[in-house]
């Protein structure tokens, strides 16, 4: 979805997607998306044998991020459950990273992104890797694995529940995304009058004795603010550089 709304833009598109062990760990991968992750080959490097890791479910991405379609970087940043960031040693230049419909998102490295996310544990991996694991060589992502709690007991039974219902999303581990184009820089700015009109008419259009639906806004409208927030994080980064 994101890929598709970018298409217009120079630069690499990177893929965010989300994995969880059968221990109740979560991961979020962000990769280059020409980069083929092979489950089965991350299960051994992270130690959780064969088939102990896999896609996410709806539920889980809904729990951590707002969204069971997409997970935007200002949703990392606020997510308050615990989960491991693994970031693809291919992405080495500038990409692009944020929300679905590429309306929010955010042209950055992936040392800037790591900053962003300084609060969650993070590893650089080359995901191509097939590295020898045996008594004498342990697997080489173990110990990030172990040191990241699982989620709440709440999130993983609501996870058990979907788990008989197949995801929309089953490819991460298997395809390799569309080529990009080289990166160049793009700016990053948002219309900041656009999102404050588009919040004004939210806000309006709700009915002052409907709770549910004020609670929607609500979390509609912390979900685009915080966007607004990570762009000029963002920003503030791009301008330190020059």
């Amino acid at each position: 979805m994101q890929k598709e709304a970018l298409q217009h833009q120079d630069g690499v598109v990177a893929s965010t997607f989300l994995l969880k062990d059968k221990k109740g760990r979560a991961y979020v991968c962000i990769c280059h998306p020409d980069t083929n992750i092979s489950c089965k080959f991350l299960s051994s490097r992270l130690g959780v044998g064969k088939g102990g890791i896999k896609d996410a479910p709806e539920s889980v991405k809904d729990a951590l991020f707002g969204s069971s379609s997409h997970i935007a970087l200002a949703s990392m940043i606020s997510c308050q459950h615990p989960f491991g960031v693994l970031i693809d040693h291919s992405l080495s230049v500038e990409f692009w990273i944020g929300a679905a419909h590429g309306k929010g998102s955010i042209y950055l490295d992936a040392v800037h992104v790591s900053q962003l996310l300084s609060d969650k544990p993070i590893q650089t991996v080359d995901f191509t890797c097939d590295p020898k694991i045996d008594r004498d060589n342990p697997p080489d992502l173990k110990e990030f694995a172990d040191s990241l709690e699982p989620l709440p007991k709440e999130v993983l039974e609501d996870a058990k529940n979907q788990a008989s219902a197949p995801t929309k999303d089953t490819a991460s581990c298997s395809k390799k995304g569309k080529k990009s184009k080289p990166a160049t820089r793009k700016s990053t700015e948002m219309d900041v009058n656009t999102l404050a009109s588009s919040l004004i008419q939210l806000i309006s259009e709700t009915r002052p004795e409907d709770d549910e639906a004020k609670r929607r806004v609500r979390a509609d409208i912390i979900m685009q603010l915080n966007v607004l927030r990570n762009s000029a994080y963002a920003e503030g980064f791009r301008a330190s550089k020059i």
